[in-house]
């Protein structure tokens, strides 16, 4: 895999993720349209699954086979979204109401959606059939 066009990849979503919050924080669109938020979360999954793939890739230290792979970025994904929605309670971005359930159960599924995606798309990436699994 061509580290170049990976971490442009990588920077390029980030960016993406950075001005669609802003866009989204600034005209009120997470307040406005409820689900607006799942679209950060899909590239935020996304992005977290290439960055922890990126890693395994190029340290080329672990030899797991496609199925653990997957799994792994399942459970990446999974944990920052967690993680993320302990941080925006923790510190008073979201209170609790009668939508919080529904809302945090949805924006983890996304997270886990983006970070499969980012699996498929890094396994399309690969240069060589062994590049990610053995």
């Amino acid at each position: 895999m061509n580290r170049k066009v990976y971490f442009g990849i990588l920077l390029l979503l980030i960016l993406l993720i950075a001005i669609t919050h802003n866009i989204a924080t600034e005209h009120y669109l997470y307040w406005k349209y409820l689900w607006s938020d799942l679209v950060v979360h899909l590239f935020s999954g996304l992005w977290v699954a290439l960055v922890g793939l990126g890693i395994f890739v190029f340290s080329r230290k672990d030899k797991s086979g496609i199925m653990r792979i997957l799994f792994s970025t399942i459970i990446l994904s999974l944990s920052i979204g967690i993680l993320w929605e302990v941080f925006e309670y923790s510190v008073g971005i979201i209170s609790f109401s009668k939508w919080y359930v529904p809302d945090t159960i949805s924006d983890i599924i996304m997270d886990m959606i983006g970070g499969i995606a980012g699996f498929f798309i890094a396994l399309g990436l690969r240069k060589e059939p062994e590049e990610i699994v053995n």
